[in-house]
């Protein structure tokens, strides 16, 4: 009845339930008190219409309150009685203020209805949310409720009356439920004209409560840096592998020299203290190197990764005006046209130590600029201190036993914060970083062998990248055959699904399962939860609870502390809170608020917009968004900023972009939108790719006349979920594209897929669209960029641009599809006897 993006078992939701998935029901009763009756008796003079009213309105303000949500729908049911029909009942909290304008509400609607019997809908066509408010006068069998959640007045007992499939909810759930809209009746019959708020404000039991489970302070090295951290290190472990990549390994003693030197070239090619550098850097020594340079000389790191398009690469440079652009010498040709002076690493590497120069070691100095998505079309920059950072990343490393014994598995973007606690956490604890490599990133079964060789043992990335793993390991593997060295697996970024611990100990049953949470503002994670088990009612893994010297509130819409159970804006605050974002005052003022709960001077909150809960138990439930920002593969992304730059393109006057669910189950960005023409969809995807970076481009698009409209003139994203983006036309079927197809097909998990079928409608996002690539490689020894998947989405059109780059570089294709054919001909028995000859002749 409340949840709309996730929570445990103990919330109630209002997502649609199908009723034959039904299996067992249960009733909860809740006699009302005496002072109750007298006051419905007066408010209803006994009219049993009015009281269903006054119970509906009770039922509306619970799910308002329990939720946070402003629009939904119950169902009320005809009165004739039979349990055939039902009345939808629009709740819309943006125009209703006090108990009094519910009931009023609900009234007029309930009374236009039923003098229009065809507004009713049939039993088995209640859409979402699905909850049924009745009486024993109107309605009096029960059973005969389409969904899993029932609330009716006994009229004989004056009693409240719950039914409630035991499938979806918990007995103490429903108990707190009924709990909760009786006292919320009571409350709204006692004083009406009180405004909605004033009715669930928090009581001191739950200003307590906040601040017990706030109390959070652990001693750690306030005044130390990050580069100060790992430069003790440095000196305790010289002869200890530091970082391992590209097959090479590398110690801290040599770690220490090439930062040093890159340090004491910054501060000769005139870095100031507090200074920026952009780094331009794929995922090498050098660009680790280069991190912990940049630090050493006093200023703060700039990630700009090379998978971004050009322009928005460009409007990084430009926004940041970094000081100095750092690049790899390889890359040099790929960086954007920018005003800064450009240094190649390389030459920084070839000069003197900074031994010698002047520390600037200043724990309250920036350090780094990380870019998210912004919602006016461009991203936005988040400065961030080094005593946050020194705090998040000690925590990490005492609270799950992080040291030299360790090695750290680093798939992250540099770009994303994941990253910097990789590094620089990693090298803090004197233990080993395994950095996958840019040819390796989108390929499970080298992640096993690079894991195997290394023997790593903390795995730390987004649920999308272990959901990669899993899937390989399952398909491939065997428990005897995956490295048993991995003790830690930390999980952060975006909903974890909730199978996803028990498929993670199938292979690793002794390793510890962490979820994490935060947001990129404030701490790379501010709040945790170990996933001893998971209930496998769950709708998503809990928030969990804040981190060491990190806080978090849930706030209602006046400012207020929510009281335990009802829902909130998610605050984060404590040692973390970043400066704001870069050059724009407005947003950070809006975004980042004094703290007036903690009592602390000078400490600040951040509004993370997402809504949350507190449990009994002090656990945070996350909800949803209150606005339209979503996470999805780990990345944050402002569905604004993919709206205008739909927006801008010739003949689209209206946009809409949606996480919607694929065919196979899994999220899927989507958009749609108005056209007054026809739509090239290629060339869209192809501007597209020239903005945006490869995760925010719509995996569908769906052109439409018009987008639909709700009653009250907004646009009805409920319904847009619903439509289905036109089939794709056949295309003829060419050799090379039915081997391009069945690449298609085995990524997905499909048996077939057409030579027209369109690989992100089917289901394909960024990730395995990496994957693609990395097989299309394998296979064809052509390199396919990226944006040519964006661009060319087909099996038929893949294979032409294969084509085309393969003439450019002589190769012959048909040897290769005519090998791929013959392969794919043989036997498991004669593949095997081929192989097993070829390793005789290789003797």
């Amino acid at each position: 009845m409340s949840d709309t993006q996730g929570g445990t078992s103990g919330s109630l939701r209002t997502d649609y339930v199908r009723k034959d998935s039904l299996t067992s029901f249960r009733t909860h009763v809740a006699t009302l008190q005496p002072d109750l009756v007298r006051g419905m008796k007066e408010l209803t003079g006994g009219n049993p219409f009015l009281e269903h009213v006054a119970l509906l309105s009770a039922v509306a303000v619970y799910v308002k309150r329990h939720g946070g949500q402003q629009y939904f729908v119950l169902h009320s049911p005809s009165p004739a009685g039979s349990g055939d029909s039902w009345f939808p009942v629009v709740v819309d909290f943006e125009r209703l203020q006090t108990f009094q304008d519910v009931l009023e509400s609900m009234r007029q609607q309930l009374r236009a209805a039923y003098q229009s019997p065809s507004a009713a809908i049939g039993a088995g066509d209640c859409a979402s949310p699905a909850t049924l408010v009745s009486t024993a006068d109107l309605h009096s069998d029960p059973r005969a409720a389409p969904v899993g959640l029932h609330v009716r007045i006994l009229e004989a007992s004056k009693e409240v009356s719950c039914r409630y499939s035991s499938d979806l909810y918990r007995s103490d759930t429903v108990a707190d439920a009924v709990s909760g809209m009786v006292n919320i009746l009571d409350l709204g019959l006692r004083a009406p004209a009180v405004e909605l708020e004033k009715m669930w404000e928090s009581g001191p039991a739950d200003v307590s409560a906040v601040h017990e489970w706030n109390d959070t302070e652990i001693a750690y090295e306030r005044d130390s840096t990050l580069q100060a951290l790992v430069e003790r290190t440095q000196a305790q472990l010289p002869d200890s592998i530091a970082l391992a990549c590209e097959s090479r390994s590398y110690s801290y003693a040599e770690l220490g020299r090439a930062s040093g030197a890159i340090a004491a070239q910054l501060r000769a090619n005139g870095l100031r203290p507090a200074g920026g550098v952009a780094i331009f850097a794929g995922r090498t020594f050098a660009a680790a190197a280069a991190m912990l340079g940049v630090l050493r000389a006093g200023g703060f790191y700039l990630p700009v990764d090379r998978l971004y398009p050009a322009k928005r690469a460009a409007y990084l440079l430009a926004d940041a005006e970094p000081e100095l652009v750092v690049v790899e010498r390889r890359l040099h040709a790929e960086l954007p046209e920018t005003n800064c002076p450009v240094l190649c690493i390389e030459d920084l590497l070839t000069g003197d130590s900074s031994s010698g120069l002047p520390a600037l070691d200043c724990p309250v100095a920036p350090a780094y600029l990380i870019y998210t998505s912004g919602s006016t079309g461009n991203p936005k920059g988040v400065l961030l201190d080094q005593r946050g950072r020194v705090n998040n990343f000690s925590d990490f490393n005492r609270r799950f036993q992080i040291g030299p014994g360790d090695c750290v598995l680093g798939l992250s973007s540099m770009s994303f914060d994941m990253s910097a606690y990789d590094v620089l956490g990693t090298f803090m604890a004197g233990g080993k970083l395994a950095l996958v490599s840019e040819r390796e990133q989108a390929a499970p079964s080298e992640w096993l062998e690079l894991m195997q060789r290394e023997r790593v043992s903390i795995w730390h990335s987004v649920p999308s990248l272990m959901q990669s793993l899993l899937d390989h390991v399952e398909s491939y593997e065997t428990v005897d055959t995956v490295p048993s060295s991995l003790r830690l697996v930390l999980l952060g970024g975006d909903w974890i699904p909730v199978g996803m611990a028990d498929r993670i100990r199938a292979f690793w049953p002794k390793a510890r399962i962490v979820g994490l949470g935060g947001a990129t503002e404030v701490s790379m994670d501010s709040t945790f939860y170990a996933i001893d088990h998971a209930d496998q009612n769950w709708k998503s893994v809990p928030y969990g609870r804040a981190m060491a010297n990190q806080k978090a509130y849930v706030i209602g819409e006046r400012g207020r502390l929510a009281p335990t159970g009802s829902a909130g804006e998610l605050f984060l605050g404590g040692d973390g809170v970043g400066w704001g974002y870069h050059r724009q005052p407005g947003l950070t003022a809006a975004k980042f608020r004094p703290d007036v709960y903690s009592g602390g001077p000078h400490t600040r909150l951040y509004a993370t917009g997402d809504l949350a809960r507190f449990q009994p138990d002090g656990q945070l439930e996350l909800l949803g968004r209150r606005d339209f920002q979503v996470k999805l593969h780990g990345w944050r992304i402002e569905l604004g900023e993919i709206e205008a730059v739909l927006a801008r393109y010739p003949g689209i006057t209206r946009a809409v972009a949606l996480v919607t669910a694929a065919e196979q189950g899994g999220p899927v960005l989507s958009a749609f939108v108005a056209t007054s023409g026809e739509l090239d969809l290629s060339a869209l995807r192809r501007s597209l790719s020239e903005h945006l970076p490869y995760y925010m481009i719509p995996q569908q698009i769906v052109p439409l006349r018009e987008l639909p409209l709700s009653v009250n003139g907004k646009i009805d994203r409920g319904r847009l979920v619903s439509l289905q983006p036109p089939r794709a036309a056949e295309t003829p079927e060419s050799a090379l594209a039915v081997v391009v197809a069945s690449v298609f097909a085995e990524l997905l998990g499909r048996e077939w897929v057409g030579p027209g079928a369109d690989f992100f409608a089917l289901g394909g996002h960024s990730l395995l669209a990496l994957r693609l690539v990395s097989s299309l490689d394998d296979i064809f020894r052509v390199e396919v960029p990226l944006p040519a998947v964006f661009e060319f989405s087909t099996p038929a059109g893949l294979a032409a641009y294969l084509e085309r780059e393969a003439r450019a570089r002589s190769i012959d294709l048909d040897q290769v599809v005519e090998l791929w054919n013959s392969v794919n001909r043989m036997s498991a028995g004669e593949i095997d006897a081929l192989s097993r000859q070829e390793l005789r002749g290789g003797q």
